[in-house]
């Protein structure tokens, strides 16, 4: 029979007492932790309050519109969803006035609409696709118009267009004013931009 040594039954306030290497001596399998290189430098690394006047700020925000985290100006892609791009355009599609026409509202916007900050600089960027209602006082109803290829990337790509069924006049005075939709358009996308500073 051989003998085998008794150890001591330690309490638990002994058990408290121990340090990480005492505790994790007789644990086989966990060599890693045992290191000293690991456990020498680590009174280092205790976390400590930040004191009220200290000299870090924590409201600093660039003036770029990125995240207050984001103070060194390092990529970052902030996405917009499709109601703030519908909510922005709705409220402001009433003040833009169109010879003829009545630019009435968006919906469905399809797409992606971010803004991306590289060295502390905002780049904004659309690649969608939307459908414009609009009206007439000969045409009281709202049409539609899908738009489509609405980019900001591509300057010499043209809008789609799509011209729902919808009364003659109203039809040539919608192709007539092509171009000042596509503008009203890229602006209100520029507004949104900078509203979102």
């Amino acid at each position: 029979e051989k003998d085998t040594e008794s150890k001591p039954q330690q309490t638990k306030e002994n058990k408290e007492n121990e340090t990480a290497e005492e505790l994790l001596e007789d644990v086989k399998g966990y060599g890693y932790w045992k290191r000293e290189g690991d456990l020498k430098d680590r009174d280092q690394f205790i976390p400590k309050q930040i004191e009220s006047n200290s000299n870090v700020s924590l409201e600093n925000k660039n003036s770029t519109g990125a995240s207050a985290w984001n103070t060194a100006g390092t990529w970052e892609e902030k996405h917009y969803i499709k109601s703030q791009i519908e909510n922005f355009f709705n409220s402001a599609l009433p003040s833009k006035k169109l010879k003829n026409i009545n630019l009435l509202s968006v919906k469905n916007y399809s797409g992606d609409t971010y803004t991306f900050f590289v060295r502390k600089k905002a780049k904004f960027v659309y690649d969608c696709s939307l459908t414009l209602e609009i009206n007439s006082e000969s045409n009281d109803d709202p049409v539609e118009i899908d738009i489509k290829e609405i980019n900001n990337h591509d300057t010499d790509m043209e809008f789609e267009f799509e011209y729902k069924k919808m009364d003659s006049n109203l039809l040539m005075a919608a192709k007539k004013n092509k171009a000042n939709i596509e503008k009203i358009i890229k602006d209100l996308f520029i507004e949104f931009f900078e509203s979102q500073k």
